[in-house]
């Protein structure tokens, strides 16, 4: 419940450009979630829109090892890596990721 909790209270920060405090309230719902794959794409997420690319591929493959075997939260996690990659400006890395999310 606690993590719902905060990852509402993420989104709705989201919705009003607070990228900073979702980014915050996701950090803690981390450690209180480690292994929520959801937290983990919401973080990359956030990561993404403050343009911390590097942080946000790194967070994004931390959510791909732990959903290993989910083949539908593989293709979201690649999906949005290749997302990441693309606004990064590494279009070959992106074209690379989006081979890896049409594999599943």
């Amino acid at each position: 419940p606690a993590v719902v909790a905060l990852l509402n209270s993420a989104d709705a920060a989201q919705q009003q450009g607070n990228f900073k405090s979702a980014q915050t309230t996701l950090q803690r719902a981390q450690r209180i979630a480690p292994k929520d794959p959801d937290v983990y794409y919401k973080l990359a997420v956030t990561h993404r829109n403050l343009e911390d690319y590097r942080l946000a591929e790194q967070v994004a493959l931390k959510g791909v090892s732990i959903v290993q075997g989910q083949t539908k939260e593989l293709r979201r996690f690649w999906l949005l890596i290749a997302d990441i990659r693309m606004q990064s400006g590494d279009i070959v890395a992106a074209e690379k990721a989006e081979h890896m999310a049409s594999r599943y």
